[in-house]
């Protein structure tokens, strides 16, 4: 009947994000005795249930939290349906996410240990067999549709690009001039896994065998030595018999950075998307440069061990509502209070910088209000003599000094050209975040020496006559006209902060200098924030924020083995790991 085949087409692509939705799907399924090929956005434990039912199940890579049905999600999904049997796909649900979602295919493979071919299936056999076109679609075979994309990399590698598109044989895409991109460090035919190590309990310690990877200087095979929290000493070759008594960490083989570092978060400050109650980071004033971000930081959030499990160990968490926002604080991504947690606690300042109204257009008062405001603002606080205390007046003294920061939210040419004036009218020190257009006014970024913190570079142009790899490209442009870039995945929407290093090397496939992609997660965001004298290379005297892990960071399918935070090796486990834990041995005894 016509009602049945309606109910079928409804049930073939009904999303359903929770174990409860999921199983009444396919419980309807069997009512109406539909075909079960259907597509299913998957998240949850549900993985007998579908594959009982037929059903393949597409789902998103790693998002997570930013709703109650997804704070559960956790980025092993993919591989634990694939493992239970269910035809597994990969989706992006966002257009930008289209054009890198081979890298989110890569993610099966790091969360839960898919092979190479199992992970390229989830965005090329897979969906094409869940949408009824594998006879002409998803596989190279004689006879099929001339369906091609080619990389100049493995494609895989978030350091590749694509370079050729072909649609049934024809040219749709091309890139010309691109470089060749050897991704010789992303071997997932020879890829070994290694979990997290039982962290060691020693105050002093040497890291023995490994490839140190200073940042500040070529790498070598070397040690690095760590007493109080402090490096003491990066030796090349065996460490100084002077040493010969610490604990050993055996790091043959596997490779030590710096801790990564990411300039654009509101890590501990928010926790569900979709409930008011657990997002922090916005007060109801317009103008409240006295609040700050530490005094709101929760140091239990799931977000920080999630976070810190990929190679992060501290980032700067920021306000972000009305147009003076308040003040951010550097913390690193462990200790038990927000003050326990803290590197600087008042780092900077932060404005969204009003979009002035397009050119030639009708000056109206209300457009040119909130400029107005934050003007009068700054200067009363030039006037401000401290007799008749004001809070707000009394917060912007040391940036009127030059003391710290002022960090501008803006990302139109017109933004960043009314930041850097205002800047220059009040004596600021200017940092431009987010930077969607930076690289159209990169010279001028550069004349006047202002740093850019890059919130998003995979990212669409909004501007439809922008070359479609403009924010890609961003960093490249930026570092060749010589403004120092730090790469943030502004929370990557709904994968975290975890994916930044993913947004660096996405850069570097798009022109920038690998060992300058390496610096903007690590070095330069430790310069641009004050810090680099502590954290950001690996050099004697500074805090033992380190990485130990079986490759470059940069790359999806490297694992962190060992991390250490102020000297202290940190757990690896997170809610996502345990509750993959969880859930694995009953998928692997549901096969059984």
């Amino acid at each position: 009947s016509r009602l049945s085949h309606a109910v079928e087409a409804i049930l073939r692509e009904l999303p359903a994000f929770d174990a409860l939705a999921v199983t009444m799907t396919a419980e309807l399924c069997d009512c109406f005795e539909t075909k079960r090929a259907g597509v299913l956005r998957v998240l949850d434990d549900v993985a007998a249930a579908c594959a009982a039912a037929g059903a393949g199940a597409s789902t998103f890579s790693d998002w997570w939290s930013y709703k109650v049905e997804a704070y559960e999600a956790i980025p092993h999904n993919a591989a634990l349906m694939t493992r239970a049997g269910i035809l597994t796909s990969i989706n992006s649900d966002l257009p930008h996410q289209i054009r890198h979602l081979t890298v989110e295919a890569a993610k099966t493979m790091k969360y839960g240990g898919l092979s190479e071919q199992e992970a390229l299936a989830q965005v090329t056999l897979n969906p094409a067999k869940q949408l009824g076109i594998d006879r002409f679609a998803g596989t190279i075979e004689p006879g099929k549709h001339a369906d091609l994309g080619f990389y100049n990399g493995h494609p895989l590698s978030p350091y590749s690009r694509c370079v050729l598109t072909l649609i049934d044989g024809e040219v749709v895409f091309e890139k010309r001039d691109v470089p060749h991109r050897a991704t010789a460090g992303f071997l997932p035919m020879k890829r070994v896994r290694r979990d997290p190590e039982p962290p060691p309990r020693a105050e002093a310690y040497v890291i023995a065998g490994a490839t140190v990877h200073p940042v500040s200087r070529p790498p070598f095979a070397g040690s690095v030595v760590v007493e109080a929290g402090k490096i003491v000493e990066v030796q090349n070759g065996p460490a100084s018999d002077r040493y010969k008594d610490l604990p050993r960490i055996n790091a043959v083989g596997l490779h030590v950075y710096p801790g990564m570092i990411d300039a654009h978060t509101s890590m501990g400050l928010a926790e569900i998307g979709s409930i008011a109650g657990t997002r922090d980071y916005s007060e109801i004033g317009q103008l409240q440069p006295d609040l700050k971000a530490l005094a709101a930081v929760n140091p239990h959030s799931e977000m920080i061990p999630v976070t810190r499990a990929n190679g992060i160990t501290s980032v700067l968490t920021r306000p972000s509502g009305g147009i003076l926002c308040g003040q951010s604080a550097v913390i690193r991504l462990n200790g038990w209070t927000p003050a326990e947690m803290a590197i600087v606690d008042a780092a900077a300042l932060h404005i969204n910088y009003p979009a002035p109204p397009p050119e030639g257009a009708e000056k109206k008062p209300e457009a040119e209000a909130p400029l107005k405001q934050l003007r009068e603002m700054f200067e009363a606080a030039k006037r401000y003599d401290g007799k008749d205390k004001d809070p707000r007046l009394e917060a912007l003294q040391p940036y009127l000094k030059g003391e710290r920061p002022v960090v501008f939210e803006a990302n139109k040419i017109r933004q960043i050209k009314g930041a850097l004036k205002f800047a220059e009218d009040f004596g600021l020190k200017p940092v431009i975040s987010g930077g969607q257009e930076a690289w159209k006014v990169a010279t001028l970024l550069a004349e006047k020496k202002v740093p850019v913190i890059l919130a998003g570079v995979m990212g669409i142009p909004d501007e439809q006559h922008d070359p479609a790899d403009a924010e890609a490209s961003n960093a490249a442009k930026l570092r060749a006209a010589g403004v120092k870039v730090a790469i943030s995945s502004a929370e990557d929407f709904h994968g975290g902060s975890r994916n930044t290093p993913y947004h660096a090397a996405w850069s570097a496939a798009h022109g920038l200098d690998r060992d300058e992609a390496l610096k903007s997660v690590t070095l330069y965001p430790a310069e641009i924030l004050g810090i680099g004298d502590r954290v950001g290379s690996i050099d004697v005297g500074k805090d033992a924020d380190l990485i130990i892990t079986t490759g470059d960071p940069l790359e999806v399918v490297t694992d962190v083995v060992y991390e250490f935070i102020g000297g202290r090796a940190v757990s690896l486990d997170s809610k996502h790991t345990r509750l993959y834990d969880k859930f694995r041995p009953r998928v692997e005894k549901k096969k059984d």
